[in-house]
């Protein structure tokens, strides 16, 4: 696995949006492999996202089935036809988003995307159920990938015993008055891949 940098947020608060004018303010502190490793498992959990393009300055969002995950780069691949907007889209902006969310999961990616029509590689990653989208299987001319590399991500992870920790610090917080702790790299981190 490539070593990459990780950071969290010390003042993030998981559940909740902070304010742009905020965002420069946020001391970054960097983080372990191990942080790595587990924003690549909790991509690994997930078979549908949402691919998130720019069209003319306005973000167009569209829930898409990973085709493939690479867990070595991080590198998530998406089918589409060759005549649908996100294809134009992303060949005037590169710069895309990936949303992937379970409900005790959420992972957000930026990076950027490219078309290929890797014949090979799309015969290898047919699956039947693209039958629908392309009913002439993996033969269809129109049939492209969308290779999506991930440069940044973030997430935030309740599930298991994390989320009734997090769950009882609320509760305390709710009795007692005092704020919940800001930073759990166990919870929410960030990291530029």
């Amino acid at each position: 696995m490539t070593p990459r940098n990780f950071y969290i947020e010390s003042d993030s608060v998981p559940g909740r949006a902070l304010p742009s004018s905020h965002v420069n303010k946020t001391h970054r502190i960097q983080m372990s492999h191990e942080t790595e490793k587990t924003l690549l498992n909790l991509i690994d959990e997930f078979n549908t996202g949402m691919l998130v393009t720019q069209h003319t300055g306005v973000l167009q969002g569209r829930p898409m089935s990973l085709a493939d995950f690479d867990e070595q780069t991080g590198q998530i691949t998406f089918s589409t036809s060759l005549d649908t907007e996100k294809v134009a889209e992303i060949q005037q902006n590169a710069s895309v988003g990936v949303m992937l969310q379970s409900s005790t999961t959420y992972v957000s990616l930026n990076g950027s995307a490219v078309i290929s029509n890797d014949r090979e590689r799309i015969k290898s990653l047919y699956s039947p159920a693209w039958k629908i989208w392309y009913p002439e299987g993996p033969e269809q001319a129109d049939i492209r990938l969308i290779e999506f590399t991930p440069d940044h991500g973030e997430y935030w992870d309740f599930s298991g015993s994390k989320g009734l920790k997090f769950g009882w610090q609320v509760i305390s917080s709710l009795v007692s008055g005092k704020k919940t702790p800001d930073n759990n790299p166990k919870l929410n981190a960030e990291t530029n891949l």
